[in-house]
């Protein structure tokens, strides 16, 4: 997927919809991922959801951060975000392979980041926009 379709709905979806989308396409390529073996149409769940997850990636790392927190401390934000992405992308390959190497297989990783992302994708409804919260605080005062 393009980052470019979704660039344009980022203006008329809430952030936590496309935060919803994109914890859903991890869902289903985990499931695929899972079922690789066994059924056919897990390639075709794999792809899908990484390429929804690809897309809806930097629309979300870039619209989210300043509608949530507005541009003040911006590069602060990013760049907490980015140590957090690098140490995601380095724990992820050990936790896949120490599951190969103990199981013979990827599902446990699998399942195990899947409950992860279960776990996250339904949190983003509980986000509630800061800036919306603080001028809400700012009118009753």
């Amino acid at each position: 997927m393009s980052y470019t379709p979704f660039g344009w709905l980022s203006d008329y979806i809430k952030i936590n919809i496309l935060l919803f989308s994109k914890g859903l396409a991890a869902l289903i390529s985990l499931v695929g991922l899972i079922y690789l073996g066994e059924h056919e149409f897990a390639r075709f769940m794999i792809i899908f959801g990484i390429g929804v997850m690809s897309g809806l990636f930097g629309v979300v790392s870039i619209v989210a951060w300043p509608r949530l927190f507005g541009k003040k401390n911006l590069g602060a934000i990013n760049g907490f975000c980015m140590t957090i992405i690098v140490f995601g992308s380095a724990l992820g390959p050990m936790l896949f392979s120490l599951s190969l190497s103990q199981t013979g297989n990827y599902n446990l990783a699998a399942l195990i980041t899947l409950i992860l992302f279960m776990a996250l994708t339904l949190l983003v409804f509980k986000i509630k926009n800061p800036q919306i919260l603080l001028k809400e605080q700012a009118e009753k005062a």
